[in-house]
């Protein structure tokens, strides 16, 4: 079963008692349930703090951290981190129930090593936790976009952040390149111990895809904003999550470990959020810190913007002007982005979308209208298309939330009241259903379930349906052609 590389509830409970510290209810800021879920989400079994691994010299990666309770000695609450600025670290948002304890940064060592002054006599700092940014398009069930920002009491100026993979340099490599990874997590499958000294263990990297169809069997997909990296009987495991896989050899970070199945599993290749995918929304976050002293090496091309534009919400995250790459554009004669000012109840715009790559998860994001970006945005297939010489709506009634009830309504619904259409336009998918009557894409297929009638038997169905097989003949079925116009339209009528 998919694993996270969070240290369990049970291991946590190990390594507290061996390290002699008292033990109390409190530390534990995940409940059982959850815990338990951690544990069953990377396998059964047990792994290594880094599998297969050997000690890290004490001079190397004295941008590690890891999360610590300052009320019970400084434990280990289970997770690391990455200084990458002066103030902020960067780890994995799956650590969510423990990284709001004090952090520990050049982390060496803890338990029976740690007798002298915590962290085998190396120098150290810590401090405490100012706020904590979970990246918000993070799926806890699949995964994906696993950051999260913790921003410290106050900068440490005395180490020197680890630079990031500004420049996809991840998306440039070949299977087998060698990369590291770093952490304190489970040693040994078997009995489930863990390192009280960071180690560090070479990986090779492993392209999505080839990665992906490992995960087939299992039903698990890897996005671009995941990466796998492994090699025989070693790997990254439980505890070591949040921790870093690094590129040695360019000397930048390059993912944050996430999960896996099993731990060194000839069978399955360790799983990592991906740096330089989410690289423009960890360096928004920072560099849009009001307190300077925060910001890391790379701000220093952003102009701070306090104030929001006046199209965002007072919700809206913060938005600072990008300057050096300019995004890419699409061609407004083909299509737009409609409404031209949407955005999501998160805050996030349709060029967040394009520039972060987020239209996979876009369903899950409506604005407070219900208009997702798969309706609104031209990067995600929505927005309204400029050169349609003939837009109709679709003909088949439509399975549409209206008031949080579900109800079957059609196009000609939307058009009945002339003072409502506007409104009626604005609930979710209705405008890619009745692109004519709102205005919607007419190239593009409605995101909405249809009613259709199927050996006398009325069904609902969606334009995936009609992608999946058969594609030429259920095109033909009465009003499903002008519904799910992109599948259906002579040059993508391909499928049999």
């Amino acid at each position: 079963m998919k694993r996270l590389m969070k240290l369990s509830l049970l291991l946590l409970i190990d390594v507290l008692f061996s390290s002699k510290v008292h033990v109390h209810a409190e530390i534990f800021t995940n409940s059982i349930e959850e815990n338990e879920h951690m544990n069953i989400a990377r396998s059964h079994e047990y792994a290594t703090p880094i599998i297969g691994g050997e000690f890290a010299p004490f001079g190397e990666y004295k941008w590690f951290a890891k999360t610590i309770d300052a009320d019970y000695n400084n434990v280990w609450m289970g997770c690391g981190g990455m200084l990458i600025s002066p103030q902020y670290i960067l780890t994995a948002a799956h650590c969510e129930g423990s990284i709001g304890h004090e952090w520990e940064v050049n982390a060496k060592c803890h338990g029976s090593y740690s007798e002298d002054n915590g962290n085998c006599d190396q120098p150290r700092e810590i401090r405490t936790v100012s706020k904590v940014i979970i990246h918000p398009k993070f799926d806890y069930y699949y995964l994906s976009n696993d950051f999260a920002l913790v921003k410290l009491s106050s900068p440490i100026t005395n180490i020197r952040p680890v630079p990031l993979d500004s420049n996809k340099l991840s998306k440039t490599y070949e299977n087998g390149k060698k990369l590291w990874v770093i952490g304190f997590g489970v040693t040994d499958v078997i009995s489930g111990a863990t390192s009280e000294r960071l180690k560090h263990v070479e990986v090779k990297y492993e392209k999505n895809k080839k990665c992906e169809r490992k995960y087939s069997d299992l039903g698990y997909e890897i996005p671009n904003s995941m990466m796998c990296a492994a090699d025989v009987n070693k790997d990254a495991c439980q505890g070591d999550s949040g921790g870093a896989l690094y590129d040695k050899e360019n000397g930048v970070l390059v993912g944050v470990v996430s999960w896996g199945e099993g731990c060194a599993d000839p069978n399955y290749t360790g799983v990592y959020a991906r740096v330089s995918n989410q690289y423009w929304w960890i360096k928004r976050k920072i560099c849009n810190d009001p307190d300077k002293s925060a910001r890391g090496d790379f701000c220093d091309d952003i102009t701070y913007s306090p104030t929001l534009p006046t199209n965002h919400s007072p919700a809206a995250s913060p938005i600072v002007s990008l300057s050096p790459t300019p995004l890419p554009s699409t061609d407004p004669n083909v299509c737009k982005d409609d409404p031209p000012n949407w955005i999501d109840y998160m805050g996030d715009n349709c060029q967040d979308y394009e520039r972060y790559d987020w239209c996979e998860f876009a369903w899950q994001y409506p604005s407070k209208e219900g208009v997702t970006a798969l309706e609104a945005c031209c990067s995600c297939g929505g927005g309204t298309s400029q050169n349609d010489n003939e837009c109709v709506d679709s003909k088949l009634k439509m399975s549409i939330k209206i008031k949080g009830k579900l109800k079957v309504r059609g196009c000609d619904w939307v058009r009945k009241v002339p003072e409502k259409v506007q409104q009626r336009c604005s609930i979710q998918h209705v405008r890619g259903h009745c692109a004519a009557t709102c205005g919607g894409n007419c190239k593009r297929d409605s995101q909405c379930k249809w009613l259709i009638t199927l050996n006398n038997v009325k069904v609902k169905q969606t334009c995936e349906w009609v992608k999946r097989k058969n594609t030429a003949s259920r095109c033909s079925f009465k009003g499903v052609s002008d519904t799910c116009r992109q599948t259906c339209s002579s040059d993508r009528n391909i499928f049999q």
